[in-house]
């Protein structure tokens, strides 16, 4: 069975994505089926997609500006429209699929991730590893407790999306919620206050690493 990997970004990021694509490819057994949400009428990524798409299974989402604007206004110029798009990947993606991985263009696969596929995600909303940020940047996050989860890799549970009708009104909302908390307004906050820990599905923290944030020595073993 395919295995489904998203990923969401202008072409500035585009670019160098078949280094991400090449490290999935190799740490996967079965084939491997990309999905990419691209900014639509951008002839750079869709010329980036087409070649990309010479090597790898590929599906190409040109997605409306408009439709994460009211999102990406309020959290301000410094973060790209593009960084929304998985939000909506309920609405975007067919509805032939139940689940999707969300890798960030900037991650890198090191080790077979065969297992990450086959942790049943049950019926939760998101699976995720905890935020593996420490210092200074901890004062950041929206929550400072243990259930507040990275969105560099985590897989959404498309299909519950769907029966819960997660749209551009629920992302609202939370961002309301958050403005009213004082914090900030980026993709991985509102996917925090949106997801408690009773819907988020928590998995070991070696599946998402930045290493010159983490003592190694703290990281179990997958």
């Amino acid at each position: 069975m395919s295995k489904n990997v998203l990923f969401s970004g202008d072409k500035n990021v585009l670019k160098y994505l078949s280094v991400l694509m090449n490290s999935v490819i190799e740490n996967v057994t079965d084939d491997v089926v990309f999905h990419i949400l691209y900014l639509k009428n951008d002839k750079d990524s869709v010329s980036i997609i087409e070649s990309l798409s010479k090597k790898f299974k590929i599906f190409g989402y040109g997605v409306d500006v408009e439709l994460v604007k009211p999102l990406s206004n309020v959290a301000g110029n410094t973060w790209p429209s593009s960084a929304f798009f998985p939000l909506f990947a309920a609405q975007i993606l067919p509805d032939s699929l139940d689940s999707v991985l969300v890798l960030d263009c900037d991650t890198l696969v090191v080790k077979n991730i065969d297992n990450l596929f086959n942790i049943k995600i049950d019926d939760k909303m998101v699976l995720a590893t905890s935020s593996w940020i420490k210092g200074p940047a901890e004062n950041y996050k929206p929550r400072k407790i243990n259930y507040d989860f990275n969105s560099g890799v985590y897989i959404i549970n498309l299909k519950k999306w769907r029966d819960q009708n997660i749209n551009l009104n629920f992302w609202m909302s939370m961002q309301s919620k958050l403005k009213a908390k004082k914090l900030t307004l980026f993709d991985q906050d509102l996917l925090n206050e949106a997801f408690s820990s009773s819907e988020t599905k928590y998995i070991n923290k070696s599946y998402n690493v930045n290493p010159s944030k983490y003592d190694f020595a703290k990281i179990g073993r997958i």
